[in-house]
């Protein structure tokens, strides 16, 4: 068996650093290259290659990597290009690596991934009274009807103090909170060790993770081809995805029928186009071509423990990821909408606790499903109706906030103006953050300049004498990163107090 197996992994625009860095933390492999949207990297074979691998949160899908190669010596003609791309496609030695893989991962499969491949409709991160199918309306009745969400694990006991007394300062205030937070007369603080044993067998009795459905050999007919017998124990199809100039002039259609052949040769492969056991996916641009098959049906992104999705799951776990949770930390998403955020940060953090709460009653109870949902954040996450601009928590009670502030678009925003809404609002973080306490919001990328003049740390602060509360806040700039979104710009902001 060869030392390493190379994979690729696909990422949103502006995130491929926090893979590199996700990839050689929990891997502990080299990556090759990186550039827009794609990492490259070679995993050591070991027992626990494949859980390693499906344990990557900033990734949106993995790919067994079948060739990779720079496209601008062949682009500037057609004929060129075409015998370059049908060479590199019905190469065996390219095919019989991925088939290593391929056979590699099948082997390490457990099961506890091969339960929940042959019932796909059973979802073990739904708590055991809700139904097995997730878009079941009497699933979300059930996830409705489960009680407000605790915080079962203990802090420390002047955080849980100064929480209780915030929340008795305010009468807004939901009273479940305060119930949770009175309820809990032990003190765990000493035992982390504990805490996290529990985290662990929690997060085993799953037993499954349902979007990861990796593919069978089922396919054993005979079939011909010129003439010529093969035995196809695999089935595929071509998906071909162009950008830039190429695209004028490349007919993917054709291009994919004429790949057929070949494939199959290399394969030994049979062509399916409606349920076939592997997709060999293309991606053609002026630069690069690049081929490569999934390893699994659904993007990892596609978290199977969230109800209804809200801001996308890469992004929330990159926000938590920059926010520096510790442990015991009490972290706030004060505009939380439907608390994606909150169930990213918990399922990689979970001895802290999380906070969440929006203006919103329909988000709240949106939220409420999803944190039901997920059994690692039942007892973590509670949630809160307040207005996060006039939040119902005392000064300097929050270590972390962490928050997708509204764009403005999807989520209008009730102000005067957009400028007015965000200096509100940063005082309002402020005020509730402790002393040396971690802000991470995500804005517009049109409103990163704007937002950065308002801090006390900002240029436009430095060209007056005297600090003045009523256009600036006492928050300090760390650093920015753009991302994309679909087609919107946006900038995630590290901020300290």
């Amino acid at each position: 068996m060869a030392s390493g197996l190379t994979f690729f992994v696909t990422t949103g625009r502006g995130t491929e650093t926090f893979a590199v860095e996700e990839i050689s933390e929990k891997l502990n492999c080299p990556v090759i290259k990186k550039r827009d949207g794609k990492v490259f990297f070679m995993v050591p074979f070991c027992e626990q290659m494949k859980e390693q691998l499906f344990a990557l949160k900033s990734v949106e899908r993995i790919f067994v990597a079948i060739t990779d190669y720079t496209n601008k010596n062949f682009i500037q003609d057609k004929r060129t290009f075409l015998n370059k791309f049908i060479q590199e496609l019905s190469d065996k030695d390219n095919f019989t690596s991925a088939q290593k893989v391929i056979e590699v991962l099948e082997t390490l499969s457990s099961e506890k991934y091969s339960t929940c491949h042959q019932n796909s409709e059973s979802h073990a991160c739904l708590p055991k009274n809700c139904c097995k199918k997730k878009n079941d309306p009497a699933t979300l009745a059930n996830c409705a009807e489960q009680p407000q969400s605790t915080l079962a694990k203990e802090m420390p006991p002047l955080k849980k103090a100064r929480l209780v007394s915030c929340a008795q300062e305010k009468n807004n205030i939901n009273t479940d909170l305060l119930e949770a937070l009175d309820s809990h007369s032990q003190d765990l603080t000493g035992d982390t060790n504990k805490i996290k044993e529990v985290s662990r067998l929690c997060c085993e009795s799953t037993n499954a993770v349902p979007h990861l459905e990796t593919t069978s050999l089922v396919d054993t007919n005979n079939y011909q081809v010129d003439g010529k017998i093969i035995k196809s124990f695999k089935t595929f199809r071509i998906s071909i995805k162009c950008s830039g100039k190429v695209k004028r002039w490349l007919d993917i259609k054709r291009l994919s029928k004429n790949l057929v052949w070949p494939i199959t040769k290399a394969t030994r492969w049979k062509a399916n186009l409606h349920h076939p056991d592997f997709e060999i996916c293309i991606h053609i641009s002026d630069e690069f071509v690049t081929a490569g098959i999934p390893l699994t049906k659904f993007p990892l992104s596609k978290r199977d423990y969230k109800v209804d999705s809200g801001l996308r799951s890469t992004i929330a776990w990159i926000m938590s990821h920059l926010a520096n949770i510790q442990s015991g930390d009490i972290v706030l998403d004060p505009m939380c909408g439907k608390a994606t955020v909150l169930i990213e940060a918990n399922s990689e953090y979970k001895t802290s606790l999380y906070l969440g709460s929006d203006c919103d009653t329909n988000q709240i109870t949106i939220a409420r499903q999803n944190v039901s949902s997920c059994s690692d954040s039942i007892s973590t996450v509670s949630l809160v109706l307040a207005d996060g601009l006039d939040m119902p928590y005392r000064d300097s009670c929050i270590d972390v906030v962490i928050c997708d502030a509204p764009f403005n678009q999807n989520h209008k925003i009730h102000a005067d103006n957009i400028e007015q809404f965000y200096l509100k609002f940063l005082k309002e973080i402020c005020r509730v953050l402790v002393p040396n306490g971690r802000c991470v919001l995500l804005v517009l990328h049109e409103m990163k300049e704007k937002l950065i003049n308002q801090l006390i740390s900002g240029p436009a602060r430095l060209q007056i004498s005297k600090f003045d509360s009523a256009y600036f806040v006492p928050l300090i700039y760390v650093e920015s990163h753009p991302v994309k979104l679909g087609e919107t710009q946006a900038c995630i902001l590290v901020l300290n107090k």
